[in-house]
């Protein structure tokens, strides 16, 4: 008797009730829940290609920037071998026209001294001087010569050529042949080869209707 009182006395606590385990209804919610959880979880790949992209355009950037000085300090080096050369060309330049000058000056200088010797030597007599101003000018024809200078004289008759020719007066003509023709000249012209220096100062023949 004493044991079932004490199975029925109610101030004895009974034992706790295992806990009931989860229905299958119960569990699938909460599978699911997690199942969208991961799915939803954000992903890291977006972040490392921004990453990936970031570096590459850095290092093309830097790739840019070492050529751009690599090609900077090329224009600087071209730049100053081109100033160089300029400078160069100028300087040849212009030693070979003071060699031309000076050689084209020692060509003159015999005549020069001619003159001063001339000039201080009292002539003697009219034909003294008259030779001695002929020499003078024989020489001075040879150093033109020598130089590469023609004088254009042009002879009387000689047909006009507008090329080495200046007309500075006009006559008229005897006949039609001398139409054209020189005259006479006034003052003679000098041709460098092919380089017209002064032309010749002529006087020319002209027909009637000119």
């Amino acid at each position: 008797m004493a044991h079932d009182r004490k199975m029925q006395d109610p101030n004895v606590p009974a034992e706790a009730a295992p806990e009931a385990e989860a229905s299958p209804t119960e569990a699938a919610p909460a599978a699911e829940t997690a199942t969208v959880s991961l799915e939803e979880a954000p992903s890291s790949a977006p972040a490392d290609e921004a990453v990936d992209a970031a570096r590459e355009a850095a290092e093309r950037a830097a790739a840019l920037a070492e050529e751009l000085e690599r090609l900077h300090d090329r224009y600087l080096r071209l730049a100053a071998e081109f100033d160089n050369y300029r400078k160069r060309i100028e300087r040849e330049r212009a030693e070979l026209t003071t060699r031309a000058q000076a050689a084209l000056l020692e060509a003159f200088l015999d005549v020069f001294d001619d003159l001063r010797r001339a000039a201080a030597t009292p002539a003697t007599s009219p034909e003294a001087l008259q030779e001695a101003v002929t020499l003078i000018a024989r020489k001075l024809n040879r150093a033109l010569e020598a130089a590469g200078v023609e004088v254009l004289d042009p002879a009387p008759g000689t047909p006009f050529d507008p090329r080495w020719h200046e007309a500075v007066r006009a006559v008229a003509a005897s006949s039609p042949d001398e139409e054209g023709t020189i005259a006479q000249v006034y003052q003679p012209g000098y041709r460098l080869r092919d380089y017209l220096v002064r032309p010749a100062r002529v006087e020319v023949r002209r027909g009637e209707s000119a």
